[in-house]
């Protein structure tokens, strides 16, 4: 019997953003999203890194999260989906940012040295 696999779980790598370029992007470091086993999750482009809890068996996540940008207090919405081999979707903050978002599933090479 194959063993139950979820659609979100793990590290994506963050390709694209429509309001950000990649440079913005991966900034402090690579820039990803992440969702734990347990519920967890986080993600980080820019300067900003949040976190939020998802719902385990399901490939889609909404909900709003709590961080930091630039070391100030922010928070927002994320809006993501599995579509195919890719994570899409839409996160904004609370002082209207709002970005769509692609990214694929981390690999080796995307760690840094």
């Amino acid at each position: 019997m194959a063993e139950f696999q979820e659609p979100l779980a793990g590290r994506w790598r963050i390709e694209e953003m429509e309001a950000w370029d990649q440079e913005f992007v991966d900034l402090v470091e690579p820039g990803y999203f992440e969702f734990g086993a347990d519920g967890s999750a986080e993600f980080q482009f820019g300067c900003v890194f949040g976190t939020f809890r998802w719902t385990q068996g399901r490939a889609a996540a909404e909900a709003g999260w709590f961080g930091n940008d630039e070391m100030d207090p922010a928070s927002g919405r994320i809006d993501a989906c599995v579509d195919g081999s890719r994570l899409v979707g839409t996160i904004s903050t609370e002082g209207g940012e709002v970005s769509e978002f692609s990214a694929r599933r981390w690999t080796a090479s995307d760690s840094p040295a």
